[in-house]
């Protein structure tokens, strides 16, 4: 097979990264927005396979090779398009609004109590406190799927009860701010510190890097937004250092989750990484709608739905993109069960659906979402607790690159739903938090002149 001339796709990323640099300009700082970490996200997850040239992209000719590529660059302009042109929504104001209330720590640390009273109670009682096979389970990465809070992929009311740690998980990086605040108590800090370690602990376990971006980056986001500028700036660039290093150790991850123990060994036999997704979106692009129909939205219905417990709704669908594509490329047992999921990417996935004109009307949808979304840092970037629940989106925007899944909005469902609650009982106080940020900055022993980008 001839060589793949991957002309177009330089074409493409130098672009990606010229829009880049002139959105962030002299503060690099400006990466830690929305729109850019879209497009870092479509440069890391589609754009960079296609300049190295992955050994599954040489399976396909060049035009479908270069269709794929053209696929990106619509999808792009049309995210572009809509984050600039459309009047920006306002659906996530209020949601911000309620967060500035936890800049009162006496909120913050309600919000924390009660997050962990229906987190850890579920998972107190199944696992019996039996506190060492409860460790081993978790920390075993895929090799015990969980141990003694283990979930099955299709559950009953135990499971559904277990889905309840979702606000312990949530609540994680919102804790950290608390622990890091030399006035609150220490019993408070020692709970915040267990609250804190449990989604770190639940990421590594769980062996998958969607999990561990969603604990590490929100809880590095504490440090950046209480941080005055040049602290930032470090931050990101020590960030921008480390990116191969934690390439590496996600690769070792995956390639260990099996055996239940890491080796930075194991990361060099990794061959799929699931991160190449510019062949995944040759293949969906190839034989969609020649060799399998397009599912006319009907994936995300079923992502829509996820969050009803199966045992309100025995019958609820399971046909996800990631099973889908699986059965499309064979990888099914005897009995026809998948025996993995395939990530087919979110822009494969809008032409699974919808074709092309998914892909550009879907993008523009997104792109007027996520203007929508830095409207958040443009309005209340003198509130910690806002700030770090705006970076929770960053990280979740960054994992969407590679399929629409509800799961990766769990815990900040679960954590909107525990700061609804506080918020009420702050409001019916009237507690106020005039004063709040710059206690809170000066009690965790942060620079009071912080600035945010």
């Amino acid at each position: 097979m001839p060589e793949l001339d991957n002309f177009w796709v330089w074409v493409v990323a130098l672009l990606m990264v010229g829009l880049l640099v002139a959105y962030v300009g002299p503060d690099v700082r400006r990466l830690v927005r929305g729109r850019n970490v879209v497009l870092a996200g479509i440069l890391a997850w589609f754009l960079l396979e296609g300049i190295t040239l992955s050994p599954g992209l040489r399976e396909f000719d060049q035009a479908t090779y270069d269709y794929s590529v053209l696929c990106v660059f619509l999808s792009s302009a049309a995210f572009l398009a809509g984050y600039h042109l459309l009047t920006p929504t306002r659906l996530f104001d209020p949601v911000a609004l309620r967060f500035r209330l936890l800049d009162d720590p006496e909120a913050l640390w309600r919000l924390v109590l009660i997050c962990s009273l229906i987190g850890f109670l579920p998972i107190a009682y199944y696992s019996g406190l039996q506190l060492i096979e409860l460790i081993n389970g978790m920390m075993g990465m895929r090799s015990t799927w969980g141990g003694l809070i283990g979930r099955a992929r299709y559950g009953g009311f135990r499971d559904a009860m277990l889905m309840l740690e979702n606000f312990v998980i949530g609540a994680g990086p919102l804790a950290l701010i608390l622990l890091l605040n030399r006035r609150v108590a220490v019993g408070r800090r020692l709970v915040c510190c267990l609250v804190v370690l449990w989604p770190l602990a639940r990421a590594y376990g769980a062996g998958t890097r969607s999990s561990l971006i969603m604990a590490v980056l929100p809880a590095v986001a504490v440090i950046f937004f209480a941080s005055n500028r040049r602290i930032q700036q470090a931050m990101v660039v020590a960030g921008l250092i480390a990116i191969p290093t934690v390439y590496t150790f996600m690769a070792a991850m995956l390639a260990s989750r099996s055996s239940g123990q890491l080796s930075w060994e194991a990361a060099a036999q990794v061959e799929y990484m699931g991160s190449e997704l510019l062949q995944e979106l040759a293949y969906i692009v190839k034989n969609v709608p020649q060799n399998a129909e397009y599912q006319w939205g009907y994936n995300y219905y079923v992502q829509l739905v996820n969050p009803i417990p199966r045992y309100l709704w025995a019958g609820k669908p399971t046909l996800d993109t990631g099973i889908l594509m699986a059965q499309l490329k064979g990888a099914v047992s005897s009995t026809g069960e998948p025996y993995l999921t395939i990530s087919p990417g979110l822009i494969g996935e809008m032409y699974l659906n919808f074709g092309l004109y998914g892909i550009i009307g879907l993008s523009a949808f997104g792109g007027w979402l996520v203007r929508g979304w830095d409207r958040i840092i443009e309005r209340h970037r003198d509130s910690l607790s806002t700030m770090v629940f705006y970076s929770m989106g960053l990280a979740v925007l960054f994992i969407l690159g590679r399929s629409f899944t509800m799961n990766m909005f769990y815990g900040m469902m679960a954590l909107y739903a525990g700061v609804w609650v506080t918020t009420e009982w702050v409001s019916a106080k009237g507690a106020t938090s005039s004063a709040a940020p710059s206690q809170m900055m000066l009690g965790a022993g942060f620079a009071p002149g912080r600035t945010v980008p």
